[in-house]
């Protein structure tokens, strides 16, 4: 990589983690003592799921951070080994990805160093559950909708009943002072 490249390169990094879109998600995997065939995989699966991966020398990922160092400061300690960054608007679609990787090969490569989603950071391989877990903000949405309709469909079969239903349910459940 010439010096160009690599100025290119920490250009587009900085770029990405300066971005106060909260709605990326930013996860940092380990996939060393990964053949080619797997990591091959891996960034196939990433691809389908719409998930953009950087395999990134530590000091280029370094160097793009260090002008954020405040904010980024957790992901210093993890910033070891072969980094395979991994970058989504849908906050776990990248740990799924992983853990459905490692199900799949019955390995625990990649392994989940550390991510960042919705301004929280998780550390280590042990926080993949918890991100695999989270709700996604499309998944919030249809469960928001999803309770106001069925509350809405109470609302409209009452109002669809008989007249004397609704009388006979007010005149139990409501004291009329004559």
């Amino acid at each position: 990589m010439t010096k160009e490249q690599k100025l290119q390169f920490i250009e587009i990094l900085s770029s990405v983690l300066s971005s106060e879109n909260y709605s990326l998600a930013i996860y940092l995997a380990d996939i060393s003592n990964m053949n080619a065939h797997h990591s091959n995989n891996l960034r196939r699966n990433c691809y389908i799921s719409q998930v953009k991966v950087l395999m990134v020398k530590n000091t280029l990922l370094n160097i793009a951070m260090e002008k954020y160092k405040k904010k980024w400061t957790p992901f210093f300690q993890v910033i070891k080994g072969n980094t395979f960054i991994m970058i989504s608007s849908v906050v776990n679609t990248p740990a799924k990805i992983i853990q459905d990787y490692n199900k799949k090969n019955k390995s625990k490569i990649p392994l989940l160093k550390a991510a960042y989603v919705s301004k929280n950071f998780y550390i280590g391989n042990d926080k993949l559950e918890v991100l695999v877990n989270l709700k996604s903000k499309e998944e919030l949405i249809i469960g928001i909708i999803s309770a106001l309709q069925s509350k809405l469909t109470n609302v409209v079969v009452a109002l669809q009943s008989p007249v004397y239903k609704i009388i006979f349910y007010l005149q139990k459940n409501i004291n009329f002072t004559q």
